[in-house]
């Protein structure tokens, strides 16, 4: 495979790990508010939209469940947002991994 898409790829994931990051402190402070729960809404739709161009499915399928939960009043449904993120997280961190093996 192309190594610039490679090296592409490896970045999208870095960004992605990025992003849970901070997905993952929203939680954390509780994401009930309005702001709050529409930045955890865009960044689950981002992982979603970009997961598929650089060949992660999973990702993006992962990024689409947790968008629908949050759009479904995430705030309702803890539980379901925390096992979406872990998912994520997950993933990502697979697939970091396979790039150092």
């Amino acid at each position: 495979m192309d190594f610039e898409f490679e090296e592409l790829k490896k970045e999208f994931l870095n960004e992605a790990k990025e992003k849970i990051v901070e997905m993952r402190a929203i939680v954390e402070a509780g994401f009930d508010e309005g702001d709050s729960l529409e930045r955890l809404t865009n960044l689950a739709h981002q992982l979603k939209g970009s997961g598929g161009s650089y060949g992660y499915a999973r990702i993006s399928s992962d990024g689409a469940r947790l968008e629908e939960i949050l759009e479904g009043d995430g705030s309702a449904d803890r539980e379901g947002v925390e096992r979406g993120l872990s998912d994520l997280e997950d993933e990502v961190a697979r697939q970091l991994a396979a790039f150092d093996s």
